[in-house]
């Protein structure tokens, strides 16, 4: 559902009112209706809308359920066109976290008994959808639940709960001992089981001390997504959907209480796991639709409709296959690409026990950026809960830690040393566009309000304009990149970040000087945006990729360049300059494709 990628890159951002405004401009295909209800309903929950979001999430239920109830003829009528025209209907783990994600924004409401009610309804999918709740394993589901059992006084049920994630071989700190605290509430000691993933602890302030209780539950980053793969074994060719992971880790922040470190978050669900499966699954059925589409035209359609049928279906499907002699399959669909996109990748949570009163709580991640922070009254009634959902761009991965440091180590001569002066003279309007062109050099572009600071405070105007105009046209601002070009006295900047921009409905014809421009890198980026507004994308990815090399750094460039990378055409993202180019900045190109 392409139509949704905006959004689906303002929710990685952070910037939910945008994914919000543009989800909700998306008018779905009939087929791509439950994705788009699941993609809005988790937007609207990290948004914080969580009244909006379960009015959005009971819809997308009962259209799973519905698609799910087609029958099986439907389904194989469906199967003779392209996968990806058919109904989407959710894989078993989508549907299981559209309960899940409503159990959580009912807690988030303070309505535990309607929680209650999606504890009973996950339970009852993961029977449906798995054929045994042996056969469920998403331990934040079940942890969630079994509190939320323990909370409203089932003790029995939490119990059960408890039991179950001990023998899942996770090495969560919480599950012993919550089993155990349990186990003795219900004078059921002596039926522990022998061997548990951890040692049996009981935290001392545990509630039947007085103490309350705080739940910390994170939510960060981004699901894998589909991507259609040709396969062929000389006999077979097909396309297969394979899982691409982000490369990302869980946040496991730390939870300061009252200015002191009380423990961190544990990662209880990688969503990662459960769409290996998926991709396992899919890719059986999609042997199953190749034999099938290709059986009616050979005679075999009766055996491949009883092969839908078969719980055996791939090991049937491969030897059927084979069987037919000769086989061409066409190699021009695509699998079906079609996941839950805004589901996040991680689920942690962080269970602490503290004396009742007021608190204030910060949630820190790795590198030291506050994830959230709040107030709370700790009550001995029920759990205090903190939920928040990091972005992508928000996650500290080991490669993007690293970089941090390194950017830290970069800018603490010139941009410190400049801040220093600042404090001593907070006036003196040229130092601080001496600080916006240090942040310039290191790839900063938010620099609006220290220039126009400077200026107001009596600084070069003419410096200070032509910054300004690089900082808006690098962020995509041209027609106010143009306005300000004019005060800085750069014409022929001016015209072309017009032209860019719209306004102007003809290329310019001068050149723009790089020692005019001010900052390296800016003249290449002009001839750059004149390129790409000419259709010109392999061009404006060479100019692009050159403007950065000559020092306009930062995130923004190099995505200006894989952006007109992208839309340069395959023969040129193919060759060895395109691959280049990619490979140059992979990460950001894995990102963005």
């Amino acid at each position: 559902m392409k139509s949704a990628d905006g959004a689906h890159r303002a929710m990685y951002r952070g910037d939910y009112k945008r994914a919000i405004n543009l989800i909700n401009a998306v008018k779905p295909a009939q087929k791509d209706a439950l994705l788009h209800l699941m993609d809005k309903g988790m937007i609207l929950h990290a948004a914080g809308h969580y009244e909006e979001s379960n009015k959005v999430l009971f819809e997308a239920e009962d259209l799973a359920k519905g698609i799910r109830s087609k029958s099986l003829s439907r389904e194989v009528g469906a199967t003779l066109g392209s996968e990806e025209a058919t109904e989407y209907s959710g894989d078993n783990h989508e549907v299981v976290m559209i309960a899940v994600t409503r159990m959580l924004n009912f807690l988030m409401l303070d309505d535990w008994n309607s929680a209650l009610v999606e504890v009973r309804r996950v339970g009852n999918i993961a029977a449906d959808y798995y054929g045994s709740s042996k056969n469920f394993d998403n331990a934040f589901a079940i942890y969630l639940s079994a509190v939320i059992w323990e909370t409203l006084g089932h003790l029995n049920d939490a119990y059960i709960d408890y039991k179950r994630l001990a023998s899942l071989n996770k090495n969560i700190p919480y599950y012993s001992s919550d089993l155990k605290s349990s186990a003795k509430r219900l004078g059921l000691s002596a039926n522990l089981p022998q061997k548990l993933s951890t040692p049996l602890e009981t935290p001392e302030n545990y509630r039947s001390h007085g103490a309350g209780e705080l739940i910390v539950i994170l939510q960060s980053g981004r699901s894998p997504k589909f991507v259609s793969e040709y396969v062929s074994d000389g006999l077979i060719t097909m396309a297969v959907p394979i899982a691409f992971v982000w490369p990302d880790s869980p946040a496991m922040a730390d939870v300061i209480v009252d200015g002191k470190s009380i423990g961190g978050t544990y990662p209880f669900y990688n969503v990662s796991d459960d769409v290996m499966r998926a991709m396992k699954s899919r890719q059986k059925r999609t042997l199953v639709r190749k034999i099938i589409k290709s059986s009616v035209q050979t005679g075999l359609y009766g055996a491949s409709y009883n092969l839908m049928k078969s719980d055996d279906s791939a090991e049937q499907g491969l030897g059927l296959a084979l069987g037919i002699a000769g086989l061409l399959m066409s190699a021009s669909e695509k699998a079906d690409e079609r996941s839950w996109r805004t589901l996040p990748a991680h689920y942690e949570i962080g269970r602490f026990y503290l004396k009742p009163g007021k608190s204030e709580v910060s949630v820190v991640s790795r590198s030291g950026a506050k994830i959230v922070s709040k107030d709370v009254e700790i009550s001995k009634e029920k759990p205090v809960l903190i939920l928040a959902h990091v972005p992508w761009d928000g996650i500290d991965t080991p490669k993007r830690y690293a970089a941090k440091q390194s950017e830290q180590k970069n800018i603490s001569e010139k941009e410190r040393t400049i801040s220093k002066e600042i404090r001593k003279r907070p006036s003196d309007g040229n130092l601080k566009i001496d600080l916006a062109e240090a942040k310039i050099e290191n790839g900063d572009y938010d620099i609006e309000k220290l220039l126009l600071d400077g200026i107001s405070q009596g600084g070069d105007n003419i410096r200070g304009y032509s910054l300004l105009t690089v900082s808006l046209a690098v962020k995509g601002d041209y027609i106010p990149a143009s306005k300000t070009a004019q005060k800085a006295g750069l014409t022929s900047y001016a015209d072309a970040l017009a032209y860019a921009g719209g306004e102007k409905s003809s290329a310019p014809k001068s050149s723009y000087s790089p020692s005019e421009g001010r900052v390296k890198g800016f003249s290449s980026f002009t001839h750059g945006l004149v390129a790409e507004k000419d259709g010109n994308h392999k061009e404006a990815c060479r100019l692009f990729l050159k403007s950065y090399e000559d020092g306009l750094k930062g995130k923004p460039v190099i995505k200006k360049t894989l952006a007109a990378l992208g839309a340069s055409g395959d023969d040129f993202k193919k060759s060895a300059e395109g691959r280049a180019i990619a490979d140059k900045f992979i990460d950001e190109y894995l990102e963005m494709y």
